[in-house]
């Protein structure tokens, strides 16, 4: 009998995080970028390859919000407006997260992953704060999730 693996609706998936909660987003931010603070509040982290704390924007989950006059719970795809009160999981050696992949990766399982400069993330090793946990081919697709463990 096969087991059938469903995206979770969560970001952090398991281990020991420090949960932010103090600082506004400056960017429309979606839940599971890799961001970074900065001066004024966190933005996606910008610089590709560049060296990053394993720091990913959480899903706004206890936030209920009017869309269109009707109640509308906030999900994982729900992004962050500017000047919104973010939630961001900073991860220990061990935690997992349900993180964005750059369009035109093809993630093997057990790649290290850089920051793509954008919030996303790419295959590279020159300063990889996570690595794959699963095997994930987005290589004709938009910015994909895909399951990360913090080195």
């Amino acid at each position: 009998m096969a087991v059938t693996v469903r995206d979770p609706n969560t970001i952090h998936l398991g281990g020991e995080i420090v949960l932010v909660g103090d600082e506004a987003a400056v960017e429309a931010i979606t839940p599971g970028a890799l961001v970074d603070l900065a001066a004024t509040g966190y933005e996606n982290h910008g610089t590709a390859g560049g060296l990053a704390q394993p720091a990913f924007a959480l899903e706004q989950a206890e936030m209920n919000a009017g869309q269109n006059q009707t109640p509308h719970v906030l999900t994982i795809d729900d992004p962050y407006a500017i000047g919104d009160l973010m939630k961001v999981g900073v991860g220990s050696p061990g935690s997992t997260f349900y993180a964005l992949l750059a369009s035109g990766q093809n993630v093997a399982k057990g790649a290290e992953l850089d920051s793509a400069g954008d919030g996303t993330l790419t295959a590279g090793t020159t300063a990889p704060p996570v690595r794959a946990i699963e095997a994930v081919d987005n290589s004709a697709g938009d910015a994909n999730r895909i399951r990360v463990e913090v080195i």
